[in-house]
């Protein structure tokens, strides 16, 4: 038994709701590009090369007294990178790259004040990085510490961050950790 063939407005439906789906589609990938274009604009093309691997992590090993056992990509931010050791992140970096340099001072400005009122010991200026820099240090100082320095560089703002125990390790040697790290992602993000 042969079906006739359906009638023409539900060819006509289909054709329609095909269309509207089509249409979705390429509104969706425009957002998604103008998106990706408001967020990545800056040092993020100069980053698209860059990686993990490209970190001279010497100073890691004289902080912890050991390399890392491995090192790849982190969460968040253009480029972002967390080494470990013995199970345990050891430090980290994550690079970010705004529309603008006002967005990016608007970010880094937002996480300066925060820091300032919420880490131990509060956030203290930086000298000698990018725009400005800041330094903030979570934990007292006989317990584990996350110590982190925040550099604002034109359109970029790079955080670094170590994991000490201040009974292994020294934090004279974190913060120079950190300085390295930092003048490495800058040199990165030119």
């Amino acid at each position: 038994m042969i079906l006739p063939p359906p009638p023409q407005r539900e060819r006509n439906l289909w054709l329609i709701g095909g269309a509207v789906v089509a249409s979705l589609a390429v509104a969706m990938t425009a957002t998604l590009l103008v998106l990706a274009e408001l967020r990545g604009t800056g040092g993020g093309a100069d980053l698209a090369d860059a990686g993990c691997h490209d970190f001279d992590l010497a100073a890691y090993e004289r902080l912890f007294g050991t390399g890392p056992d491995d090192g790849g990509p982190g969460s968040g931010g253009d480029l972002a990178c967390d080494w470990s050791h013995d199970g345990a992140i050891g430090g980290g970096v994550v690079v970010d790259s705004w529309t603008d340099a006002d967005a990016a001072e608007a970010y880094w400005s937002e996480e300066r004040s925060w820091w300032a009122a919420n880490a131990d010991g509060g956030a203290t200026e930086v000298a000698g990085f990018g725009d400005a820099a800041f330094h903030f240090v979570q934990g007292a100082a006989d317990e584990p510490q996350k110590r982190q320095l925040m550099v604002l560089d034109g359109g970029a703002t790079v955080s670094v961050f170590c994991w000490i125990d201040p009974s292994a390790q020294s934090t004279a040697d974190a913060d120079a950790y950190l300085e390295d790290l930092a003048a490495q992602a800058a040199a990165l993000i030119g």
